[in-house]
């Protein structure tokens, strides 16, 4: 099985990371959030990640590419079982129109890289009103 072995910054000790453990750690974080999302409240629901939880409205420049699940996650299935007011993501460094998956709406206000220009979009007093 291929292997991934990551040096986080700072960091001395070496972590092997496998296929099989990034498969496990995804299916443990959707139960979690599935769970999480059947305990009722008077509250809004609003769900924060960094991975987009959609291929829907994905950035022209990277659909369809070999890597995508590494970028996201297609869980709208997920969002349109559940009433969750908000999604909120980022992860690809592009800003696409604002859009909805049943009564969700799904909302990225990336500003990217810097150094790099990579968005002159960001709005950085953007708000949503809950």
């Amino acid at each position: 099985m291929p292997r991934l072995i990551l040096r986080p910054k700072g960091f001395l000790t070496l972590v092997v990371l496998t296929v099989r453990d990034c498969n496990q750690l995804h299916l443990e974080s959707r139960l979690f959030l599935e769970e999480t999302f059947q305990t009722k409240t008077n509250n809004s629901t609003i769900v924060v990640t960094h991975h987009p939880p959609t291929f829907i409205n994905y950035p022209v420049k990277y659909a369809h590419t070999d890597i995508n699940e590494a970028f996201g996650t297609e869980m709208s299935s997920v969002i349109e079982n559940n009433e969750i007011d908000y999604w909120i993501y980022g992860h690809h460094h592009c800003n696409v129109e604002d859009f909805g998956i049943g009564k969700t709406k799904l909302r990225t206000n990336q500003l990217g890289y810097v150094k790099y220009k990579e968005n002159e979009n960001f709005n950085n007093s953007r708000l949503i009103s809950i």
